[in-house]
């Protein structure tokens, strides 16, 4: 969580404090830290987070109930009421059009490995973005949204020059090796350092290299790295339990999870779609399984869902383990659902309900439900880390922000009463 950095001298003077509080929490709704729904942290906890007394946290949310902005929910909590347009990127509920991601991709090919904005020659401060991108690779797509973001926060400082080193070069795995993108920006002598959506396994090895350097480092990825280092990332368990209710609030009275990687990602969207479940009253292990084993050696990567996903997904609909509400681990493989069941001459919000993860480009022409992830707030949290971990006066040097992805509901997941 980033909060605001408050003298430490013991002079906390509400009055400038609270206005700086309720402008905060604003721009966490407004970015999508906070979701249309996110019950916010306690009284209590707000006032260690900025590091002032009770009377002005309270002020400051008090404004902002009085607005609409937040709710109380009697002794449940406080709530967030109302989402905030973002005057730049607009709301993190819309869709992304497959023109605008292009455009985004096209842009920062094009820069290739240096981006740079006019400014003092003497008063510039580097920066470095290892990403793990390819063309082919899913998170070619996220991970560009994200820099996307996060160039635009960062270069509208006017005297920052920001290094781009792209790990890929069109193939599924990596052509350079991770430790040649991070030789490069430590021989730039880069101040920070993002990682972005790059492999879990490198963290022990960059923590000690970042400290060696000097170095700020921060890691974007889609799930929390259990690690005492800087991160931005999304829950995936809270992806799953929104999924999951949002089918049962639109009439599923069952549920399947289709789950051909078997990865911690779908595992834990697994997990919320249980969660969900179980707070609406289902008995413990009533979301099914599809299929409810994978044999050794036939778990896909991250990528499409390959001939062998489809032969799973077409068995499911012959046996009838695919019916009522089906919630996929991600969009490639909903996508394989819709084929499959077109093929069979079934349609999804008429012989069944159907929502998928990651909201792709495609699921918009498709009409399909998904999960947006919070790529932009993303972005802009983590050039606010980086930001940090610069200047004479640094935050703390482990901060970890947990986003939440936006619900896109389509026809897919609407069930028909016709």
């Amino acid at each position: 969580m980033v909060t605001l950095h408050a003298s430490r001298t013991g002079n906390r003077r509400s009055e400038s404090s609270y206005a700086r509080i309720e402008e905060d929490i604003r721009r966490k709704i407004r970015v999508g830290i906070w979701p249309l729904g996110t019950k916010i942290p306690s009284r209590l906890t707000l006032t260690k987070q900025y590091d002032v007394d009770l009377r002005t946290v309270q002020k400051a949310v008090g404004r902002l109930l009085a607005e609409g902005v937040l709710k109380s929910d009697g002794t449940l909590g406080t709530y967030v009421a109302t989402l905030l347009h973002d005057p730049v990127f607009g709301s993190i509920n819309d869709g992304v059009s497959l023109t605008a991601a292009e455009a985004a991709i096209d842009a920062l090919e094009a820069a290739n490995l240096s981006l740079q904005v006019a400014g003092s020659s003497t008063d510039l401060t580097d920066m470095g973005l290892v990403g793990l991108i390819a063309s082919d690779d899913p998170n070619k797509y996220m991970g560009y949204m994200v820099a996307q973001a996060m160039e635009h926060e960062l270069l509208h400082t006017g005297r920052i020059r920001l290094h781009y080193y792209d790990l890929f070069d069109g193939t599924n795995i990596p052509a350079k090796p991770l430790a040649d993108g991070v030789d490069a920006m430590f021989a730039k002598r880069v101040r920070s350092l993002c990682m972005l959506f790059c492999p879990h396994e490198s963290v022990d090895e960059m923590m000690a290299r970042s400290v060696a350097e000097g170095v700020k480092l921060v890691f974007v990825s889609d799930t929390e790295i259990m690690r005492p280092i800087s991160q931005v990332y999304y829950d995936n368990r809270y992806d799953g339990y929104v999924a999951a209710k949002h089918l049962i609030d639109t009439g599923a009275n069952e549920l399947v999870f289709v789950d051909v990687y078997d990865m911690v990602w779908s595992r834990d969207r697994a997990s919320g779609a249980d969660s969900a479940a179980l707070y609406a009253g289902w008995s413990r292990g009533s979301v099914r399984r599809y299929p409810e084993s994978l044999s050794e050696g036939l778990v896909l990567s991250s990528g499409n869902c390959t001939d062998f996903g489809r032969d799973l997904i077409r068995d499911g609909f012959r046996k009838g383990a695919l019916r009522g509400g089906i919630i996929c681990a991600n969009d490639l493989t909903a996508y394989a659902v819709l084929d499959v069941a077109a093929e069979l001459g079934l349609r999804a919000g008429d012989d069944f309900q159907l929502i998928g993860f990651d909201n792709w480009p495609e699921s918009m022409r498709r009409g399909m439900s998904s999960m947006q992830p919070p790529l932009a707030a993303m972005g802009r949290e983590v050039a606010r880390m980086m930001l940090d971990g610069m200047g004479e006066t640094r935050g703390p040097s482990m901060v970890k922000t947990c986003l939440h992805s936006q619900l896109v509901p389509r026809s897919t997941s609407v069930k028909s009463t016709g």
